[in-house]
């Protein structure tokens, strides 16, 4: 009779959340859209924390429960004011509105 070889074991799922390259867990809206509410709440707090104030996109962050990571918050932002000057929409000094003269 021939022995056989026990199938070799398959690299199991890392448990806990994911790394990213420099080793810290990524958030756990990584990768994740943006729901209406979040895009809603991020419009509202442009307006209330205004454009050069210090720390703006963490205390947003904050603002948000800390479900979005300052990151998250700055490169939506970035994404948001240059799809707002696409469609035709003055994007004043990091303001959100549009100009009413």
């Amino acid at each position: 009779m021939v022995k056989l070889a026990p199938p070799p074991e398959l690299p199991s799922e890392p448990e806990g959340p994911q790394l990213n390259k420099k080793g810290k867990p990524r958030p756990e809206t990584f990768n994740q859209a943006w729901s209406v509410e979040e895009q809603h709440l991020l419009e509202r707090l442009l307006e209330e924390i205004p454009d050069g104030e210090k720390n703006r996109w963490s205390k947003i962050s904050q603002a948000m429960n800390g479900r979005r990571t300052a990151r998250q918050v700055a490169s939506r932002v970035q994404k948001y004011y240059a799809k707002l000057k696409r469609f035709g929409v003055d994007v004043n000094a990091g303001s959100s509105r549009t100009n009413d003269s």
